[in-house]
């Protein structure tokens, strides 16, 4: 993998995207007959960032009344809490305890466990493409061609 940096990285990417071809008998192997390498260049997209910790201001909670057994005390009490956060649209709904407190922090807890599945999904899916590119090498057009223990570019 190489990151390039500066004003023409862009250009210079995508004068070097696409096949490469590199005529050399193996060292290893002298009576191979292999003399062809294809090497595919690509470039790669940086995934989303999605934040691990969610900041406070991000959040919006809400409070509402938790149905289910419990008699007159649930009629009475906003014990249960919804929590959306706004950047990334999740929500959770935690009405598990009799406190509003406390299902306010089971609330933040759900949400970074629900962004923290989301990056790791999200990373395995981006680890996904980057793996089936290899599938998308041409060996019969390359856009650069070398040849040698020195890398001699031939037009």
């Amino acid at each position: 993998m190489v990151l390039v940096y500066g004003d023409q990285r862009y250009a210079f990417g995508a004068s070097w995207t696409g096949t490469i071809q590199w005529r050399m008998g193996s060292q290893l192997r002298q009576n191979h007959k292999r003399r062809n390498w294809f090497v595919g260049v690509f470039s790669i997209p940086n995934p989303a960032h999605v934040p691990r910790f969610i900041q406070p201001q991000d959040v919006t909670i809400s409070t509402m009344r938790a149905g289910g057994p419990g008699g007159q005390h649930q009629n009475t009490t906003d014990s249960a809490v919804r929590a959306v956060h706004k950047p990334s649209g999740l929500t959770v709904a935690v009405r598990d305890g009799r406190s509003q407190h406390r299902n306010k922090a089971l609330a933040i807890e759900r949400l970074e466990n629900l962004m923290n599945a989301a990056t790791l999904m999200e990373e395995e899916t981006h680890k996904n493409a980057q793996h089936d590119l290899h599938k998308h090498l041409e060996r019969g057009n390359p856009i650069r061609r070398f040849e040698g223990k020195n890398f001699v570019e031939r037009k």
